[in-house]
């Protein structure tokens, strides 16, 4: 006689309906994270009279402002010109690294503008970040402390303003977190998570310099899986292999990238942040070592207290918020298993793990702009430092009322912080970014394009002009002051330093205040001045911009005018 077959388990129709509103939930905030994100940004034509942009197809302002048509942002016109040389085929710049390359290469073929593209690009990747930022918070800490912390980031004035230049932040910043939330899921999920882990591992090693430490981070902790210890080895092992393998693929169509090279990048970034001489290509590094650590004292209160600051526009209290910071990092009670009070030691690793760098850049007085990524990490801890002792009130209730939902009392924290956040963050909204530079520099190239035969050289410090004229920038050392011979030695100078035949286009930047790159060289100014024609000027608010005709005929009657003396040699 047959024996029956065992009875499934009836389905438990509240846990059941649990699930599915939970779900619910989720699509509506992460819905509500779009809405929040998207509603903070400028989207519309430029206003009437504007000159320059004719060209502009009426199409692109339901995507975008004027300034998105313009390069603006650091290395701008570096990342232009590396896009354009991905898409003819030509060698591509190791400093440019491949994600955002490669991104604005790709979305180059809607838009057919590259500069118009890279913005996409960036607005994309940025509207993305409070996406992942939820996901990770849910993950580690609960829908309420996720919702507050993927608010404020989606709301964070120093990231919409990133995502409103040129350049590779935004993909940084979303290349991270999509590390941060797979590279987490591994840590606790099934096997064939970790594959996945790799491959975000790969495109965030892929997307900046700075990328390359966050696998490292995150891969020795899948040594904390469960399994047996040779499994846990393993994921480790594909973690990594994954990860090289997708970098390496990325890398294909560059230049080989050596260990020196990426060493070169690092010491040359923290000894010109600490305002020392430039590192020499294969040394340098133990210099800039020494460096980070004479100045490592007090760099990690400093550094939480440059991630703290964007929170300190509204009523919570400056001491509150660091000492909701350090609980949330440790972020007991927010996960408890099987009803009971306790320490879900995981997410507190791993928020550690990635907030260490912030000290190490700090001490290597790196640009606040690197420290970017961490923006949703430092409000996740603040949320979860604020919730915890509601998730312990939340357990205690659930011994005696099983139905009771969990964590609903966290939201009461994390709606009081982004009550008295959000209205503060929304006025500080940024508008587009100040176009007339910019345009500038737009309509400085056309002029040159118009005024002078395909060259070599351009004479300017402006990095956005290298791209918009089509000609490489002279790098010259500042002309030396010999008296009567300093006008010689100025022209011997500017031809040393700018060979190749035809006229040379030189800019004249006029500005109240300089910044470190754009110093003017006055010697050199005066004898361009004194001595050539003027064919453009484009006068502004900020800045006023000539343009001077260099004959090289002329240039050499300068140079040779006096004896040769010591001139400045490039």
């Amino acid at each position: 006689m047959d024996a029956p077959e065992p009875r499934r388990a009836a389905l438990d129709p509240w846990r059941v309906g649990g699930l599915i509103v939970g779900a619910l939930v989720d699509l509506g905030l992460l819905y509500a994270l779009v809405r929040l994100r998207w509603d903070s940004r400028w989207i519309g034509p430029p206003r009437e009279g504007v000159e320059g942009v004719e060209h502009i197809p009426e199409g692109w302002w339901r995507w975008g402002t004027l300034s998105d048509a313009l390069l603006y942002g650091p290395d701008a016109g570096n990342w232009a010109a590396n896009v354009e040389a991905a898409l003819a085929g030509r060698t591509l710049d190791l400093y440019r690294m491949p994600v955002y390359t490669y991104l604005t290469a790709w979305m180059t073929r809607l838009f057919e503008d590259v500069v118009f593209a890279g913005h996409m690009v960036n607005h994309a990747a940025s509207a993305l970040v409070p996406l992942l930022a939820y996901l990770f918070g849910r993950a580690t800490s609960g829908r309420a402390p996720a919702f507050a912390a993927a608010a404020l980031t989606a709301l964070t004035p120093a990231l919409l303003n990133s995502a409103g230049l040129f350049g590779v932040d935004p993909s940084l910043q979303l290349a991270v977190m999509l590390l941060v939330a797979t590279g987490f899921w591994a840590l606790s999920g099934p096997w064939w998570v970790v594959p996945i882990a790799g491959v975000a591992a790969g495109i965030c090693a892929g997307a900046h310099y700075l990328g390359l430490l966050f696998p490292f981070v995150l891969g020795p902790l899948l040594l904390t899986r469960d399994g047996r210890w040779w499994s846990r080895l393993l994921a480790v092992v594909v973690f990594f292999a994954v990860g090289a393998g997708v970098w390496r693929l990325l890398f294909l169509e560059y230049p080989p990238l050596a260990w020196g090279d990426v060493a070169h990048v690092y010491a040359e970034g923290v000894i010109g942040s600490s305002g020392k001489a430039q590192a020499q290509h294969g040394q340098g590094l133990s210099h800039a070592v020494a460096l980070v650590l004479a100045q490592a004292g007090g760099a990690l209160p400093m550094a939480v207290q440059r991630g703290l600051s964007p929170l300190a526009v509204g009523a919570a209290p400056w001491g509150l918020l660091v000492g909701a910071f350090w609980l949330g990092v440790i972020g007991p009670w927010l996960r408890p298993r099987e009803g009971r009070l306790g320490w879900d030691w995981r997410p507190a690793l791993t928020l550690a793990g990635l907030l260490a760098p912030l000290a190490a850049l700090e001490a290597a007085r790196a640009p606040e702009r690197y420290a970017f990524y961490s923006i949703p990490l430092v409000y996740l801890c603040v949320a979860r430092g604020l919730a915890a002792p509601f998730g312990a009130i939340d357990t205690l209730i659930q011994r005696r009322l099983p139905r009771w939902p969990r964590g609903v009392l966290a939201w009461a924290p994390c709606l009081w912080l982004l009550s008295g956040l959000i209205a503060p963050l929304q006025s500080q909204r940024p508008g587009p970014p100040p176009p007339e530079e910019p345009l500038q520099d737009l309509q400085v190239g056309q002029a040159i394009r118009e005024e002078f035969a395909p060259g070599d050289h351009i004479v300017s410090n402006n990095q956005t002009l290298h791209y918009y004229s089509g000609r490489k920038r002279c790098l010259l050392q500042p002309c030396a002051n010999l008296g009567a011979e300093t006008e010689s030695a100025c022209a011997r100078t500017l031809l040393a330093g700018c060979s190749g035949r035809g006229d040379l286009p030189y800019i004249i930047e006029e500005r109240p205040q300089y910044g470190f790159a754009n110093k003017p060289d006055e010697l050199m100014d005066t004898m361009v001045t004194t001595h050539f024609e003027r064919v453009f000027r484009s006068p502004g608010q900020q800045r006023s911009v000539s343009l001077y005709k260099v004959d090289r005929a002329t240039l050499q009657r300068l140079a040779e005018q006096a004896a040769p003396g010591p001139a400045a040699t490039p």
